[in-house]
């Protein structure tokens, strides 16, 4: 790519006389524009929420992924602070993990119950990243954040189905062994143990 410019040389008379000019390689600026535009789109069409913040947490940069899991729009999303958008009793981690960042850590992921404009809660994975420019100074901070309630419920309901099935299976009279597909051993329960007469260390 090349970027070229030139005028036209004139006498008194206003008649040309010759023409100059230069010509300057731009494939390196080009290429990270076209660099730049890609990650721009990314970020754009992206479900999650990416969201531009300063270091004292203020919004600059609100994607639609944002709108769509918080509901609120770019433009009532800009200037707020980011700890508006989580649940009260969770704002100093926020506040916490931002000065981690600032205090030189490359990013920081954790969970937090977040909060939608409409006032419900959602559990959310986020991640807070150190953005700099190629001098190594601070533009800002992203942050991003992904609904995972669904996730959430899950892990809680196998969680629960495994603690009553740990109840069940200690509490029955009847002795119950676990085997393996080849029939080896791999768990047995007291009444086994009681009525076996095997320690269940034996396994």
């Amino acid at each position: 790519f090349v970027h070229a410019r030139g005028e036209v040389l004139r006498d008194e008379k206003r008649s040309p006389v010759g023409m100059r000019g230069s010509a300057q390689d731009i494939t390196e600026r080009k290429l990270a524009e076209a660099e730049l535009a890609r990650l721009a789109t990314v970020v754009a069409q992206s479900d999650d929420a990416i969201v531009g913040i300063t270091a004292e947490g203020t919004i600059f940069s609100w994607n639609a992924g944002a709108k769509t899991i918080f509901g609120y729009s770019a433009e009532e999303a800009q200037g707020r602070n980011v700890a508006t958008f989580v649940s009260p009793k969770r704002n100093t981690r926020i506040r916490h993990n931002l000065d981690r960042i600032l205090a030189g850590e490359a990013h920081r992921h954790f969970e937090s119950l977040c909060r939608k404009k409409d006032g419900s809660h959602f559990y959310a994975s986020l991640t807070i990243s150190l953005v700099r420019d190629e001098n190594g100074a601070t533009l800002g901070l992203i942050f991003v954040a992904r609904n995972i309630t669904e996730r959430k419920r899950i892990q809680d309901a196998l969680s629960e189905s495994e603690q009553k099935y740990r109840s069940l299976f200690e509490s029955m009279a009847q002795a119950v062994f676990i085997v393996d597909p080849r029939g080896n051993l791999l768990e047995f329960n007291p009444a086994a143990e009681t009525i076996f007469g095997y320690p269940r260390a034996f396994i």
